[in-house]
């Protein structure tokens, strides 16, 4: 057998909130003794800006890189140089997760373009974030939130490092562990008490319905605003109960070419509240009182919103992160059809808005008629951790 290294997290589940104390032991294992140059273990967080190559070029946005912003950073040195006996040898360590000043520890969140992860020794173990423009931009200064160590789909997630320097005739050993960070952001801080930063923002709401038709699934938007300056900081506020009830018709469309082409219908629901604790279900029911058109499916979209600029602009996102379909076929008139949704760990998180981006969430009902028409109900969500 060979030299082995191992981390082993106190906490079975692996989930800390800001301010407490991540613990556990480093296992060094092997048949003989162990000759090293010393064992650490680093933390490190911070949030690394790349320009965007595709809003100002490739060349350009390798050359012209951001001051990444150091959010949290701890080393210790777990044993000085030595050797190991023979067998098993743990190590215990504690790290205090900690941040200095306004700076804030955001909670894990696996997004397409903000990705809030922990890595550590030479990774960052913060907040690294992505921003992608898909589409051509006339600003030239819209950061690309790099994701450099985030390949494939092993990318958005907190990891403690421990390495072990050994002499140059044997490797050095590196092993990393994975660890999710929460928010400890309770229930009486939640809805917003100020409006956006990115005041220019369009805002969706039950009123900005998506036309009939094929819909694509992402989208791209930029507006030239100037966010105000200030520190890294979630959103403030309280949680309250926020019950939304929607009426869908031809004439609450809106971009709509050919309305009198349209078929007929009415389709009411309700949602219980659009201000969501994230480990609780969305919930609600809808009912199509009528149609003219037979309906192939109703379905529930979530979707996240990530907006990222700078003094000269922004871009906003949208992406789907679930599609889950609660009914199929046409549906009996006036029947009441529930609406439940699990919001999916890691895909999410709390409603977090901070001076260079924010990260929303939405839902969209979606009905498709047998004519292939789309109809879609958007409701922006404010999701909280209590």
């Amino acid at each position: 057998m060979g030299t082995s290294l191992d981390i082993k997290i106190k906490r079975a589940n692996k989930v800390y909130h800001a301010g407490e104390v991540l613990s556990g032991v480093v296992v060094i294992s092997g048949k003989d003794s162990i000759q090293h140059q010393g064992v650490s273990l680093t933390v490190e967080g911070s949030v690394n800006l790349q320009l965007s190559a595709k809003s100002v070029g490739v060349f350009e946005a390798f050359y012209n890189s951001v001051k990444p912003i150091q959010i949290i950073s701890s080393t210790i040195e777990m044993v000085k140089p030595g050797k190991f006996p023979s067998g098993k040898t743990e190590i215990p360590f504690e790290f205090p997760l900690h941040v200095k000043g306004n700076k804030v520890l955001y909670e894990t969140y696996h997004g397409v373009f903000v990705n809030i992860q922990r890595s550590s020794p030479a990774p960052p173990l913060g907040a690294l974030l992505s921003l992608t423009v898909l589409t051509p931009l006339t600003c030239g200064s819209l950061f690309h939130l790099d994701r450099s160590l985030a390949v494939g789909q092993d990318h958005d997630k907190y990891t403690l490092r421990c390495d072990m320097r050994r002499s140059l005739l044997a490797k050095d050993l590196t092993k990393t562990c994975e660890f999710i960070v929460h928010s400890a952001q309770r229930a009486s801080n939640f809805v917003m008490e100020n409006e956006p930063k990115f005041s220019s923002l369009p805002r969706a709401g039950p009123e900005a319905r998506t036309p009939l038709g094929p819909q694509p699934r992402t989208h791209s938007a930029v507006t030239t605003a100037e966010p105000p300056p200030g520190q890294l900081r979630p959103q403030k506020g309280k949680l309250t109960p926020s019950p939304v009830d929607f009426t869908i018709t031809p004439e609450t469309l809106q971009n709509v070419k050919e309305r009198a082409l349209l078929p007929k219908f009415l389709i009411r629901g309700h949602l219980n509240s659009t201000n969501c604790v994230i480990t609780q279900p969305l919930t609600g029911e809808l009912v199509v009182e009528s149609s003219e058109a037979a309906i192939k499916s109703i379905e529930l979209q979530l979707v996240r919103v990530e907006t990222c600029g700078c003094a000269e602009g922004y871009a906003r996102d949208a992406t789907e992160i679930q599609n889950i379909q609660i009914a199929d076929g046409d549906v009996c008139r006036s029947l009441s059809v529930p609406i439940y949704m699990v919001f999916p760990r890691l895909f999410t998180c709390p409603t977090l808005e901070t001076t260079n981006f924010k990260v929303e969430f939405e839902v969209n009902i979606v009905v498709l008629l047998h004519a292939d028409h789309l109809i879609t109900e958007n409701f922006p969500l404010k999701l909280c951790r209590v």
